[in-house]
């Protein structure tokens, strides 16, 4: 059978080779004279027509098994237990040749292997000026990670945009929901009302570039390695330990920024410069009849008023939730009346998700504790921030001939991102989307 090349071991193209045969065979047998054609027939050689091609084209066979898997749970109506990956074995090997080509500070353009990654959707990108070496795959489950540390990174949940340059973008800002649309008589031209004051905020990713702390392993660790799975063990190590790290730095910028070391204008921060304090919390003891303050406590009455002092045009929105600490959500959760009966505030939906008087609560790690003037919780239409990240300034740095790295064999791996935000509202504070919650002095 005359295969091309694609660079794999002799046992992974001999089981490839193998995996085509029975796939032929069984084929052969089912499109035979002798077979009826029924439903079930006509899935199944379509499916492997697919297996056959995607052997052909250098999948290797587990992930050709995984893709059956898959057809068969889309054609039963079930959920994926795996995904099926995306790239061939080539591409595979490719990526991870560039990571070894880089890691000893080479370039990995240069290096034939390494091309084939380039080849239709690159799978990586490298500046030979600045030596940016831009993995697609790591910085790709990097911002599907840092949805798990803050709502603020999450498509889903806020209004997100990921541009290529991260250059400096002009946002439009919207007004309230007090002006509606009037009609036009047969008489006049025009006399509507304006339903927004035009405006705008600026975003510039570019200009706020985090680092991550640095990474240093040996050139053995990942030059040694001769498999294709332990050098995405070696990717898999550095993403636990940039992932976290990135989130918490930039995390924090658009929550309560700017903060030291941070100049990003957060959420908090500009809900605060707007005015928007829904509520000023008088704390619990009106549910427990105990000595709480508003200083130190959140009542059953200051979440019901943060609540309504958005907007019922905001608070319908899919994207309308809560936003706090795990520890305020704790506290809520905790309350009680004055025969000791838990008030049970919060209720968990069916998707595992915590809600709060019917709507989504999220859990930011970045804002503040409850505690005298803090603002602990906020409510509203969180489509009105806009998180705003450069893809361009995602990149990581290799660094071997520091002080301490090449006389001992080690390498410095440095990860960057890029990130910016804005509240897109530019209204009165009591018509603002987004209100918060401030615990008394």
């Amino acid at each position: 059978m005359n295969l091309p090349d694609f660079n794999e071991s002799p046992h992974e193209r001999q089981q490839r080779i193998l995996a085509i045969v029975r796939a032929s065979s069984e084929l052969e047998l089912l499109t035979g004279p002798h077979t009826q054609k029924t439903k079930d027939t006509r899935d199944r050689v379509a499916v492997l027509l697919s297996k056959i091609a995607s052997l052909r084209a250098g999948f290797a066979v587990e992930q050709c098994d995984l893709q059956e898997l898959n057809a068969v749970e889309e054609r039963n109506g079930l959920r994926r237990t795996q995904s099926l990956p995306s790239v061939s074995q080539r591409e595979r090997r490719a990526y991870a040749r560039a990571w070894q080509v880089v890691a000893r500070g080479g370039n990995p353009l240069e290096d034939a292997e390494c091309r084939a990654g380039l080849v239709g959707n690159a799978l990586f990108s490298w500046s030979q000026g600045t030596g940016n070496f831009v993995p697609k795959q790591f910085f790709s489950r990097m911002n599907i990670g840092l949805k798990v540390y803050s709502p603020l990174f999450d498509a889903d949940k806020v209004t997100y945009w990921m541009s290529e340059s991260g250059a400096a973008m002009d946002c439009p800002t919207l007004d309230d929901t007090s002006a509606v649309a009037t009609e036009l008589s047969e008489s006049s031209a025009n006399n509507e009302v304006d339903l927004v004051t035009p405006g705008h905020v600026t975003t510039q990713p570019s200009k706020h570039s985090f680092r991550a702390p640095s990474w240093i392993v040996s050139l053995e660790s990942i030059q040694d390695v001769n498999d294709l799975d332990g050098v995405f063990v070696f990717e898999d190590l550095f993403l636990r330990f940039a992932l976290p790290r990135i989130a918490r730095g930039v995390g924090k910028g658009l929550c309560i920024g700017p903060v030291a070391g941070n100049s990003i204008n957060g959420l908090v921060t500009s809900l605060i410069a707007q005015g928007a304090v829904g509520r000023t919390a008088q704390g619990s003891s009106a549910n427990d009849g105990s000595s709480a303050t508003g200083a130190n406590s959140i009542g059953s009455d200051d979440i019901k008023a943060l609540c309504h002092s958005v907007d019922p045009l905001y608070r319908l929105s899919p994207k309308a939730a809560w936003l706090a600490t795990d520890a305020t959500y704790q506290a809520i959760d905790q309350l009680k009346d004055r025969q000791g009966r838990p008030l049970k505030l919060i209720q968990w939906g069916s998707d595992g998700c915590m809600y709060l008087m019917g709507k989504r609560a999220l859990v930011d790690p970045n804002m503040e504790a409850i505690g005298p003037s803090n603002y602990p919780l906020l409510f509203g239409d969180l489509s009105f921030w806009l998180t705003h990240v450069s893809a361009q300034g995602q990149y990581v740095r290799v660094f071997s001939e520091a002080p301490n790295l090449a006389e001992f064999g080690l390498v410095e791996l440095v990860a960057f991102y890029r990130a910016d935000g804005a509240l897109l509202y530019n209204g009165s504070a009591a018509q603002c989307p987004v209100q918060l919650l401030q615990n008394h002095s």
